[in-house]
């Protein structure tokens, strides 16, 4: 396989791939209206529907918790300030911002820094076709008076 046909195989299948997911996404859409409108609701939210021909299709409910540390002290200190002090800890860390000073105040190094971090490298494919350029059309000749000649030498 040559270069030109392994690039346009990766162009066709990455355009392919960007297709079956608007339409997996279409149709999972469906699927779940289906489901909530047919079906039965369980206890925790979601929806189940069989078909006919022994399809279980669902709308699943799915529920994410991030504890959030500025509303849970504004929520604290507005309800239960009496408990704030017992759920407050001091932790120590070091201040990135402050360790990028101390590089450009030349106390540590670029390679120090990178000494205190997690480092990972990737690839992934860069694929574009490059614009060629056309050929410059001839400048115009612009005649200059002697005075400033002499200036544009210099």
């Amino acid at each position: 396989m040559n270069i030109k046909e392994l690039v346009m195989e990766y162009n066709n299948i990455k355009e392919q791939c960007k297709i079956m997911d608007a339409k997996k996404k279409e149709l999972a859409n469906k699927i779940k209206e289906i489901a909530k409108e047919k079906g039965t609701q369980d206890a925790k939210g979601s929806s189940y529907y069989t078909t006919d021909d022994n399809w279980v299709l669902g709308n699943i409910k799915a529920t994410t918790i991030r504890f959030n540390q500025d509303k849970a002290k504004a929520f604290l200190e507005e309800h239960h300030k009496d408990l704030l002090e017992r759920v407050t800890d001091t932790v120590e860390y070091i201040n990135e911002d402050k360790v990028v000073k101390l590089v450009s105040e030349g106390l540590l190094t670029v390679e120090e820094v990178e000494q205190m971090s997690n480092i990972s490298v990737s690839y992934k494919v860069d694929l574009r076709q490059q614009e060629v350029e056309e050929e410059p059309k001839e400048m115009p000749k612009v005649t200059c008076k002697p005075r400033v000649k002499k200036l544009v030498r210099k």
